[in-house]
């Protein structure tokens, strides 16, 4: 959720600031929106009362936002649908969509259900090609190989597009790169981009090749209740790319015999493996979890990657072991997934935020 405020500076510093957008994203100046107090209020009142009422929520948001138009409803709507991602899990996304969005026509119906449905998804672990055969009335894949989608002016529209910009990126900072060559509110092209970017990348660092100057560690933006930081740490069941330590280069990787081949990984082992957590002196090889693969990283060095096989008695191996080109510098006794895997094992009550 948090990303999308971010996208939202974003936005302003593109049209505003530009020579800040690349090097710094957002620059320290940027002004939000009327979309960010609609995430706000929002995400306030959810937190605070997930049970309200629809009439008293509505009743809440015409005070604050007035009764607004039809246009304006609908891309408050996917607002609300972003916090109802992150703040409802499964089965209970349909009946929140139901009774806290403000229209009932069946592109805003779609396009909020589709959204809430892929923060919650991406948020817990799913792949990019997982999320988008979430099915309402056909796959939200379906929608974005239709053209008229890629260019049109309604509320689903808007959502394709930002998912086909982050579909598209690497990381948080790249989706947001491509929201802004999107056609269409600029704006409301960033926060969808960064909403569903966040959910699967997180946005602590805005990261930068080395071939460009820039890059920063975002910090708490002073308008935004310290709840909502809370949030995401505990709705997220992973340790992602954009909170880690790590670099955005292109890597060439190649197989390698891993040093835990025969490791037993029992359901819990692996659930510590996913959630990770933050690198410190004492434990300096981490974890973090991209698009199907769990990356080992040490100090914005990339290391290593795998993927977990499920066996017949319910516990996992490591499959797919591969080292990146910058390993036989950094990790040449193979010491890394080690180093990591002692981590979780054994100073899990020190390290975890749970």
């Amino acid at each position: 959720m948090i990303g999308a405020f971010i996208g939202d500076l974003a936005a302003w510093t593109w049209n505003r600031d530009r020579s800040k957008f690349y090097p710094q994203l957002f620059s320290d100046v940027a002004q939000k929106s009327v979309y960010s107090d609609v995430l706000l209020f929002t995400a306030k009142t959810l937190l605070e009362n997930p049970n309200v009422s629809r009439e008293e929520f509505l009743q809440m948001h015409q005070c604050c936002f007035g009764i607004g138009d039809a246009r304006a409803n609908a891309e408050y709507d996917l607002l609300h649908s972003i916090v109802i991602g992150w703040v409802y899990d499964g089965d209970d996304i349909s009946q929140a969509i139901s009774t806290y969005c403000l229209l009932d026509e069946k592109e805003e119906v779609y396009a909020s259900h589709f959204l809430a449905n892929l923060i919650y998804l991406l948020r817990t672990g799913s792949t990019k090609k997982e999320a988008a055969q979430i099915e309402f009335c056909g796959t939200f894949r379906s929608f974005t190989k239709d053209e008229y989608r890629k260019t049109g002016n309604g509320v689903l529209s808007y959502l394709v597009r930002a998912w086909i910009s982050f579909y598209d990126a690497f990381d948080f900072g790249s989706a947001i790169h491509n929201a802004v060559k999107k056609p269409g509110n600029l704006t409301l092209n960033c926060i969808l981009t960064a909403a569903l970017a966040d959910a699967m990348y997180g946005c602590e660092h805005y990261f930068i090749k080395k071939q460009y100057e820039g890059g920063r560690f975002i910090e708490c933006l002073d308008f935004i209740d310290n709840r909502l930081y809370k949030l995401a740490g505990v709705r997220r069941t992973f340790f992602p790319k954009n909170n880690a330590r790590t670099n955005v280069e292109r890597h060439i990787w190649h197989n390698a015999i891993c040093p835990l081949l025969d490791k037993v990984i029992t359901p819990e082992l692996k659930r510590r493996i996913t959630k990770a957590f933050y690198t410190d002196w004492d434990n300096r090889f981490g974890f973090y979890l991209d698009d199907g693969w769990i990356y080992v990283y040490r100090n914005f060095v990339l290391l290593s990657r795998f993927q977990f096989q499920v066996q017949k008695d319910g516990t996992f191996r490591i499959v797919n072991y591969q080292e990146s080109d910058e390993s036989k510098q950094y990790d040449l006794n193979d010491v890394a997934l080690e180093c990591a895997m002692y981590s979780v094992e054994h100073h899990w009550e020190l390290i975890a935020h749970e």
